[in-house]
């Protein structure tokens, strides 16, 4: 099992991945909180004391710099650098299903836009003849 050394693509932390899972497209973060810290936004150069102020996410990484002595964190060689050669990286996509109800090709499980509206509308109207049922003749 081969090893490369990555950066955080959030952080710009030195971190060991997978060669088979950076083939994949994985392993681009040194966690669960950079990868979120990255979907809104975040990169290497908001870890300073500027955003540890009003963030949280850069706060944390600013405190895991400063632990480590280091300003920035030392980049980490290519990966032809590290094993000599070019490596093809391609991501796993899962194909597009389809709807459960007509059929229709779409992107995930389940049913399609117009087969969940109507869905929710026949659950909605079944929902509401609940209150206008009755036990019994009235006098």
């Amino acid at each position: 099992m081969t090893n490369i050394q990555k950066n955080c693509a959030a952080c710009g932390k030195p971190i060991t991945v997978r060669l088979a899972d950076h083939k994949r497209g994985w392993g681009k973060f040194c966690g669960k909180a950079c990868a979120a810290g990255y979907k809104c936004g975040m990169r290497p150069r908001d870890v300073n004391k500027r955003h540890a102020k009003q963030s949280a996410w850069a706060s944390e990484a600013l405190a895991a710099r400063d632990a480590a002595g280091v300003n920035e964190w030392p980049k980490a060689p290519s990966v032809k650098e590290q094993l000599g050669h070019r490596v093809k990286v391609r991501p796993i996509y899962h194909s597009p299903s389809e709807c459960r109800e007509c059929g229709k090709r779409v992107n995930g499980p389940g049913l399609c836009w117009e087969c969940e509206a109507e869905n929710e509308a026949n659950d909605a109207m079944e929902a509401g003849w609940d209150g206008h049922k009755t036990g019994g003749a009235h006098a």
